[in-house]
């Protein structure tokens, strides 16, 4: 919901509008008054304030709720001409500001919805809200209004007052304020306007993205920061990031308020009184509504759609991002609205590193980047959600939490959006299936101009597949922002392809059709751009093509392998990819697959069964591929046998009813399980009174040790719904993710816990069960009231065989070998084939087998690129009967190369304190500086080995022209690169004019410099240290003569201006600092 202004003038707005009554004009002595409960904005701050901790949407208000429409309460006036009026005065004294939920809102056609406040003093009038805010969840919410008193007021045909749907169940108290009424942000932060007119400069070149992020307000009640990501299609859907903790869910993304350029007006310089206090911001431009499409709690993200497209006003920006693995370095750019002030903008010129959560322990595989410190800018409450940005201006992740503020060098922790690219695996918990619907793999993408939606040309589909002999068509549709004739031009299509186009030049908002012809028996993928443009103004698509020569074969089965027995009765079917568009699968109970238990159409290489199986059951399944060409044959009929599974009763813990502490440590419930057998599958059940189930962190550990998670805060701790009686099983049809998006009061059902229980297979179920149980926020409480296990084993009868993994994962360079261990069932015998492969290539191994114990040494990885794969041991027995034991395997890389910075290419400098830096690369545990006289560094005259990117040589002992470049090293080899040469000049010095010299040191520097002052020197030196564009920063008067030091502690990394004055001359010299 869109184009809701803040209104002014109303003579003007109205004259000549559907109705003579303007909103507003009636007597407020007349209304009918909705008068809620006093409340005590004081508590409400004090208990707010205590609440507050990482990882938590802060709140500004209260929901009140109130259940009111036009047949319940307030008042009709029927005007003459046919109009009809409602209206409701709603007060709720002392709050700051209010805002509504109606969650019924159906506006027939001729009608208006206006606000305003109930004061006679004011003239403002929100709205109108009109039959284009009719949504598919038929909800409003509204934005904020300042007071605490206003009135609503419907005006319909009379003719229509039987259609109006307009039902108030929610009016939110503001006790904190928001926006311009809220408590100011930190003095440090620094505003968005400010320029190069104001001494920063380095905010100049992100107005772009600065545009992409907005404040927002959920339910009425909290607050966080948000942005606009651009997608794959470059199609202008406006989908909008924001972080899981914000609580943003499908049960209430429909009452997400978007506000747009909320800024301050001017610069108020950072660390300054104005930049303490409020600003002057306006909130009279936003979007109401959203549609919830994605959240995964690990990474912290949630991915909502706006339910309609982004206010015209906003002139916002879709930002592009980066799903790299890599942490970004260099310059990292945060923008986002602090206690919901003003927008604000942060920049670090660290390098950031991966972490678990929010934490400043290093990960390799972490769900988020930790930002060391801030130096410039900080985050703050409400910054929550916010983008953070590498220097190609993408967004790399949202804000979690951390203990950044002005005053202190502490840090900030982001969900990666690496990680949330692939989420939980389900297109519910992920980005890839919203942010790259096509799945061309893209790996970065820049942003796009909200006005550039307009300035395009768009294609029906991006991505199509055919069988070679057909013509290809794309329906393109030309945007209306163009200004005349649109010329429409292919630059890069390949030569084996011949494009027409149906009119070109064409005009604005047009349809166009592109047809692709090609010679007979070619096939092959291409892609290719379509480009537009009006002489001014241009626009481009990708597209790609597949041309297929032939119909796929058969698929082969992966798991569970053929004729295999002891099979898990939670079941999945894996096949190998052909290739294909879709697959088609069959599942029963009989070889002829008459007796169907399921049958459908995927686009995956998998399928899961959503039921339990038979124990001791043999079922059947076959796969065959279509894909442009046509359907595929068959593949054979495979079949497998379940384990002859056993289940015992459900085994209630004894020791339950205790309180769970409010943000507190867990409470801890024992359950001593006494049946014994190793277990094959297992079901808790869990019922918990409490007041705030959102708060709850769950976790289950068995007597060997394993812990498996159960539930991690519902909705990111944002579901505010009363206690459930929950069962959880590998088995559930719904997911973890479904649990996380649902918030229902009494809440009961079978749920997927959030780690598998297979992480307890062949474990010993007899022994003490640990139940921990934690509220993670305060002011609410409850009760553990039960929770029980059921466990499922093989009762032993039949040929035992299981495959029991012993080894961890294999982390290997491509040249090293790797091993595997895995404990093998009594029914493998010791006449057994063992066969390996990981990307659809077998791989060489040696093995030894001894007390059951297989050993297999894999004896390279030569033909695996890097990279994560399956490597999939396969044992079959002698009566060809097979099991397949999965393997993670990840390839390390190769380090990549560092690109040399100081010395530069070509550069001159003196002998002592000599500043070598250069880029970081990826993938590197150390460098090696190498400095020779050789240009080919047959000989190395220094080296010198360090885990930065910098280095300090003091007297290196060489002069003249000298060559050097840095060695990438890791476990898996190293990366030189190419030689930069430099000249060393004892005498590298600047001519100050009357017989006097003056030389600095090192430059580029990271913590001290040097000015050497050589000839006819008297009185002092005066140095102006200014910034690039001119601002004086500091003041220094040094003796003039000799060596002296010049202080540049507190400045952060970058380029500035040294100004040098000395007995009438003067000479400005350029320095670059770099990070410590």
């Amino acid at each position: 919901m869109q184009r809701h202004y803040l209104l002014m003038l109303l003579c003007c707005l109205f004259a000549g509008g559907l109705f003579a009554q303007l909103p507003g004009s009636g007597e407020l002595d007349k209304i009918p008054v909705l008068q809620l409960p006093a409340q005590d904005n004081a508590a409400l701050l004090a208990a707010e304030l205590a609440a507050r901790a990482p990882g938590r949407a802060p709140h500004y208000a209260i929901p009140l709720s109130v259940d009111v429409s036009p047949a319940t309460g307030g008042a009709w006036t029927d005007y003459p001409g046919g109009k009809s009026v409602w209206r409701l005065r709603v007060i709720s004294k002392n709050a700051i500001s209010i805002n509504l939920g109606f969650t019924e809102y159906w506006m027939p056609q001729g009608g208006e919805l206006f606000l305003y406040p109930g004061s006679s003093k004011s003239k403002q009038i929100y709205g109108p809200f009109t039959p284009a805010d009719n949504e598919v969840h038929n909800q409003l919410w509204t934005q904020v209004i300042e007071g605490d008193d206003l009135v609503i007021e419907a005006q319909v045909p009379t003719s229509e007052k039987a259609n109006l749907r307009l039902r108030l169940t929610s009016v939110n108290h503001d006790f904190l304020g928001f926006g311009a009424n809220s408590a100011s942000s930190g003095s440090c932060n620094l505003d968005v306007v400010c320029s190069a007119a104001d001494g920063w400069g380095i905010v100049d070149q992100y107005r772009d993205i600065i545009r992409s992020v907005a404040v927002i307000g959920t339910g009425g009640g909290t607050f966080c920061t948000g942005f606009l990501v651009n997608n794959a299609r470059q199609d202008c859907t406006p989908y909008f990031m924001t972080a899981n903790h914000c609580g943003i869910n499908s049960g209430n993304a429909s009452s997400l308020v978007t506000y747009w350029n909320f800024e301050n007006s001017f610069c108020r310089q950072p660390n300054s009184g104005p930049s303490g206090q409020n600003g002057n911001g306006q909130l009279n431009v936003f979007n109401t509504g959203a549609i919830w499409r994605a959240s995964n709690p690990a990474s912290d993200m949630t991915i909502v759609e706006l339910d309609d497209p982004v206010n015209p006003n906003a002139d916002a920006f879709f930002a592009g991002w980066s799903r790299e693995a890599a942490a970004p370095g260099d310059t990292v750019i945060a923008i986002h609205h602090p206690s919901t002030d003003e927008k604000r903008i942060s920049f670090t010129f660290q390098q950031t590193y991966r972490v678990n959560g929010i934490s400043t322990t290093p990960s390799t595989n972490g769900t988020h980047i930790t930002i060391p410190d801030w130096d410039i800018g900080t985050t703050e409450g409400g910054s929550s959600g916010s983008p953070v940005y590498d220097k190609n201006k993408r967004v790399r992740g949202q804000l979690h939490g951390g203990g950044a503020a002005c005053g202190n060098n502490s840090f900030d922790s982001y969900g990666y959006f690496h990680v949330s690219w692939e989420g939980g695996g389900s297109p519910n918990s992920r980005l890839r299936d919203w942010l790259d619907p096509d799945g061309t793999d893209l790996l970065f993408i820049d942003g796009r101009e909200q006005l550039a939606c307009e300035i395009s040309v768009t294609p029906d589909v991006v991505a199509q597949a055919v069988c070679s002999g057909e013509d290809v068509t794309y329906d393109l549709l030309v945007g209306g922002g163009f200004n005349g004739p649109v010329t429409l031009s292919i630059p890069n299509l390949p030569a084996e392809l011949t494009a027409n186009f149906s009119q070109n030049p064409a005009d604005p908002n047009t349809n166009v059709t592109l047809t692709i012809t090609y010679a007979d028996g070619f096939s092959g993928t291409s892609t290719f751009d379509v480009d537009a443009t009006d002489g001014n103004d241009a626009g481009s698509t990708e597209l790609m093509l597949d041309i297929q020569g032939t119909v796929p074969s058969a698929p082969l089965a992966i798991s569970p392998a053929n004729n295999s027995s002891g099979a898990s009765i939670i079941i999945e079917l894996d096949w190998a990819d052909v290739n294909a568009a879709n697959y088609d699968y069959e599942f029963g109970t009989n070889a002829t697959l008459t007796n169907l238990l399921a049958s459908g159409n995927t686009s995956n290489t998998e399928f899961a069964y959503g039921e339990l199986l038979e124990a001791d059951t043999e079922y059947f399944w076959r796969v065959r591929a279509t894909n442009s060409c046509g359907t595929g044959e068959w593949s054979d009929v495979y079949s497998f046998t379940t384990a002859n599974i056993v289940c015992g009763p459900a085994q209630e813990s004894n020791d339950v009813g205790g309180n769970i502490p409010d943000n507190g440590p867990p409470l801890i419930s024992n359950n001593l399980i006494t049946s014994s057998g190793a277990i094959s599958f297992m079901e808790l059940n869990v019922e918990i009174d409490h007041e705030w189930v959102g708060d709850l962190f769950i976790r289950l550990v068995s007597p060997g040790g394993s812990v498996a998670v159960i539930m991690d805060r519902i909705g990111g701790g944002g579901c505010n719904a009363e206690n459930f009686d929950l069962n959880f099983n590998d088995g559930a049809t719904n997911t973890a993710a479904d649990l996380q998006a649902t918030c229902n009061n009494n809440l009961t059902g079978s749920f997927q816990s959030e780690s598998p229980f297979t992480i307890f297979n062949g474990e010993e179920q007899n022994g003490l069960w640990r139940l921990f149980v934690q509220d993670q926020a305060s002011n609410d409480d409850g009760n553990l009231i039960s929770w029980s296990l059921e466990f499922c084993g093989d009762d032993g009868s039949g040929s035992d065989l299981s495959v029991q993994l012993l080894s961890d994962p294999i982390e290997s360079c491509s040249n090293d070998d790797g091993e595997v261990s895995m404990l093998l069932g009594e029914g493998f015998g010791n006449n057994f084939t063992v066969a390996v492969s990981a990307g659809g290539q077998s791989l060489d191994f040696e093995s030894t087998f001894a007390n059951n114990t297989l050993d297999l040494t894999i004896d390279n990885f030569l033909t695996l690129a890097s990279g994560s794969y399956d490597m999939i041991v396969t044992i079959t027995t002698e009566e060809g009967e097979s099991q397949t034991q999965v393997v993670p395997l990840t390839i390390l890389p190769v380090p990549g190369i560092a690109g040399q910075v100081s010395p530069s290419n070509g550069s001159t400098v003196s002998d002592e304190n000599i500043q070598f830096s250069w880029n970081s690369a990826d993938n590197v545990d150390d460098y090696s500086l190498q400095v020779s006289t050789q240009e080919n560094f047959s000989s190395i005259d220094y080296e010198e080995n360090t885990g930065g990117t910098s280095l300090t040589v003091n007297n290196l002992g060489l002069e003249g022209l000298l060559y050097w470049r840095v060695v990438a090293n890791n476990e898996c080899g190293n990366a030189t690169s190419s030689p930069f040469n430099f000249t060393v000049d004892p005498n590298a010095t600047h001519d100050f004019s009357g017989g006097r010299e003056l030389s600095i040191f090192p430059n580029p520097a990271s913590s001290a410099v040097f000015l050497d002052m050589r000839g006819n020197w008297s009185g002092e030196l005066d140095v102006n240290i200014m910034s690039v564009s001119g601002r004086v920063i500091s003041t220094q008067q040094l003796a003039a003569g000799g060596r002296k030091a010049l202080d540049i502690s507190g400045l952060p990394a970058g380029t500035y201006l040294l100004d040098l004055r000395n007995g009438g001359e003067r000479s400005v010299e350029r320095l670059v600092i770099l990070p410590n």
